[in-house]
């Protein structure tokens, strides 16, 4: 079920998830590799660079 519920939250991503996506996905935080809405049991975190084993949560505020 994490995986279906992942899927979706990658289709849907808030503003922040948009906005630290772009600079991400060209690797613009060095060359490390992320993964979006990566299932980590019993989490969804919403980025992950399992080779440094980092986590990033973003928080949208309205």
């Amino acid at each position: 079920m994490n995986r279906d519920e992942a899927r979706q939250l990658r289709r849907n991503p808030t503003d922040a998830e948009r906005g630290l996506w772009r600079h991400i996905r060209l690797r613009q935080l060095g060359d490390h590799k992320f993964r979006r809405q990566q299932p980590l049991v019993p989490y969804i975190v919403d980025f992950a660079c399992l080779e440094k084993r980092l986590v990033i949560e973003t928080i949208d505020f309205l």
